[in-house]
């Protein structure tokens, strides 16, 4: 069963998301904060991390950087789950090494597609 860390400051956010994947039978993690999916993520090694872009105090972005800082996570398949649309944003993001750039609302179908993925 794969493992995989929510990251997303908003409550309701990451029960939509996590009731999604755990219906599909993951074994899902939640933080609730940047740092707590930090911490989270460098605990557990997830499978794949589902993470919101922005997000107060450490955003997406550092999170996606600390991850990649350490060597066992350097290719844990990293999700942008978000709804920054700005399309600069998802370049940079894509080229900083997240695999995949989804907006939100959450499209059930999308996130479960590209989950299979990895």
């Amino acid at each position: 069963m794969k493992k995989i860390l929510v990251i997303d400051d908003e409550q309701i956010n990451r029960l939509l998301i996590t009731s999604v994947l755990k219906a599909e039978k993951y074994e899902v993690f939640e933080a609730s904060s940047g740092r707590e999916g930090i911490d989270k993520a460098l605990q557990i090694k997830p499978d794949i991390i589902v993470c919101d872009m922005r997000m107060p105090e450490i955003d997406g972005m550092e999170v996606l950087d600390s991850v990649r800082a350490e060597p066992s996570m350097i290719t844990t398949p990293f999700i942008f789950l978000t709804s920054n649309t700005d399309a600069i944003d998802q370049r940079v993001a894509i080229k900083s090494g997240a695999n995949a750039y989804l907006h939100k609302p959450i499209d059930r179908e999308k996130l479960i597609a590209c989950i299979k993925g990895f």
